[in-house]
């Protein structure tokens, strides 16, 4: 990369909530759940640690609150094509696509 082009600052909302600045207690488990989580999570896809972040951001605040912010999230940064990037990922995912909800919508 050269030099004169300058980088984006990270925001500090890498969450659907904001910074991400609180941790959990370390939490022992077995090689077993370990290894099962590990292949969950590359299936889907993402690293571990953004698994489990998934998970417990679902069971926290609900699917449904984790889907309108993901959604919204990513309307703003596709914008108008919105509708087809959700098609587009639920077809990689082979599932039915999600609907569109925009920033003043309630669901």
């Amino acid at each position: 990369m050269s030099d004169d082009v300058p980088l984006e600052s990270r925001t500090g909302t890498s969450g659907l909530w904001g910074k991400l600045d609180a941790e959990l207690p370390k939490q022992r488990i077995s090689l077993e759940t370990l290894v099962a989580l590990q292949r969950k999570a590359a299936e889907a896809h993402l690293t571990l640690a953004e698994y489990i972040r998934t998970l417990l951001d679902v069971h926290a605040h609900g699917f449904e609150e984790v889907v309108t912010l993901k959604k919204r999230r990513l309307r703003e940064v596709v914008g108008q094509d919105a509708e087809k990037a959700f098609e587009h990922v639920a077809s990689l995912a082979g599932q039915r696509p999600l609907q569109v909800v925009g920033k003043g919508d309630a669901s």
